[in-house]
């Protein structure tokens, strides 16, 4: 299969509530031995995580650099 990119808009808290979803998933398919679906929703999960990570992290310096320049 070939990788593709998308933009998609989420805001923190559907972010938030995606990350909960896979967590979920993932236990769900670990506990029903479906390792392959689990790898896939682990995958996505720190995906997920580390965009939300990235996030607010440029939303620190953007608020930092305003503060700075005021």
């Amino acid at each position: 299969m070939k990788k593709s990119t998308a933009l998609i808009r989420f805001t923190k808290e559907e972010l938030q509530n995606l990350l909960v979803a896979l967590v979920l998933a993932y236990d769900a398919s670990c506990n029903l031995n479906q390792m392959d679906f689990a790898k896939n929703f682990k995958r996505l999960r720190n995906d997920i995580r580390k965009i939300k990570h990235d996030l607010e992290r440029k939303e620190r310096q953007y608020e930092e650099n305003n503060i700075s320049t005021k």
